[in-house]
């Protein structure tokens, strides 16, 4: 996984996609040949838009033979990954994390069914892996990592099907509601109990464990 590093301050625009530049290798077996590199402090032409402005904060990271990647906000563990497999889990775990209900019980029921389907596209992309993997070569470590993920999987996948999604509000207005109760009252407590029920369902899918590699 690539590590990224924060800058305090950007001293030269970088731009999105920046210009191709000549230069001599002084190092190596290369040394003295001139090479070409992407220089994303100058445009590309001027077209090029500036994606980090003299004096912004940012982060950079870069990938083994890649070329730095720079964002203003922190990236993900899904942006700081080349492997497919570790990417979608993290997305899967990113969008969990970034949920919000609303205090709307509707919203969790959609939630839960997207993540379950997340869950079996990537189960369904191991198993085919492990299936194009020869047969008697299944049983060797990469085919036993496909197994693996395949029943991690598959058991957060029956976890989440077991989350009840269906919403049945304890209140009844001919027997809980006071006399005296406006409408507006009654209403904040019937949308009380609906947050208190979606906190409670957020936390059951907060329990399930996708940490596994």
């Amino acid at each position: 996984m690539a590590k990224a590093t924060f800058v305090e301050a950007a001293k030269k625009p970088i731009y999105k996609h920046g210009k191709r530049v000549e230069y001599v290798s002084q190092r190596g077996k290369r040394a003295g040949q001139t090479l070409s590199k992407i220089d994303r402090n100058q445009p590309e032409d001027e077209n090029d838009e500036i994606l980090i402005n003299v004096g912004e904060s940012y982060y950079t990271w870069c990938f083994y033979g890649g070329h730095p990647i720079y964002s203003k906000t922190k990236p993900r563990p899904s942006q700081l990954t080349q492997n497919a497999f570790k990417s979608e889990l993290y997305s899967i775990q990113e969008k969990i994390e970034d949920f919000d209900h609303e205090g709307d019980p509707e919203t969790i029921a959609v939630f839960v069914d997207e993540i379950k389907s997340d869950l079996e596209s990537l189960r369904d992309t191991c198993q085919e892996s492990l299936d194009n993997i020869p047969e008697q070569l299944q049983e060797a470590p990469a085919g036993q990592t496909l197994q693996e993920r395949i029943e991690n999987l598959d058991s957060a996948i029956s976890e989440f099907e077991d989350i009840d999604t269906e919403f049945d509000s304890q209140l009844d207005e001919e027997t809980d509601r006071d006399e005296d109760e406006s409408d507006e009252d009654w209403q904040t407590r019937l949308d009380e109990e609906k947050t208190e029920w979606c906190d409670e369902k957020v936390g059951a899918i907060n329990d399930i464990d996708l940490a596994f590699e």
